[in-house]
């Protein structure tokens, strides 16, 4: 457990957060998600993002606060934010199943077709460029910011991610994966 909370995220990730906070945070992820055995108990997409929700609204209800830099300096973070924290935090763990010993392993592969892509600046971009369509459809009339990313527009999104990820026969989080194969 302790070296998906040391190596689920670099440096970029962690110099939103107040100095210093990046141990607080790596000591949450492994007192509230640990080895996603509670996330790992949902048998639906719609159970595991409730899950996750609560586990993002503790994130944010936490002592963790933001680095003087940001627009909400010194406060607890934004949706977005948690969201990312976590989602990074899951996805490094599904992709080292080996780790967790057999039976986590499985419940690892159970997740795998659930698990939300982690959101930041460049995937949001991706998305709207692949989805602007869909999701001004569903509400979302420009392209989504991370500092103001909030939980409708991040369960629609995700949502759109999930179904068309269905329609190709993948799992959503491989989305996040995709990106990375595009030039800028």
């Amino acid at each position: 457990m302790d070296w998906a909370a040391r190596s689920f995220a670099g440096s970029s990730t962690f110099r939103m957060f107040a100095k210093n906070h990046s141990e607080n945070i790596r000591k949450f992820l492994q007192r509230e998600i640990g080895n996603c055995s509670d996330l790992s108990r949902s048998h639906t997409r719609a159970e595991y993002t409730q899950r996750l929700l609560s586990c993002i609204s503790k994130f944010r209800s936490s002592s963790i606060r933001m680095n003087s830099r940001s627009k909400n300096r010194g406060r607890r973070p934004g949706f977005g934010q948690a969201a990312k924290v976590i989602n990074l935090y899951i996805k490094q763990y599904l992709l080292r199943p080996d780790f967790m010993g057999r039976r986590q392993a499985r419940a690892a592969r159970r997740l795998y077709k659930f698990a939300h892509v982690p959101l930041d600046r460049i995937v949001l971009g991706r998305v709207w460029e692949d989805f602007q369509r869909e999701l001004s459809k569903n509400g979302i009339g420009s392209q989504p910011k991370m500092s103001r990313l909030q939980e409708r527009d991040y369960s629609i999104i995700q949502e759109v991610i999930y179904r068309n990820a269905r329609a190709t026969g993948l799992p959503p989080i491989a989305y996040d994966f995709n990106w990375a194969e595009r030039s800028e």
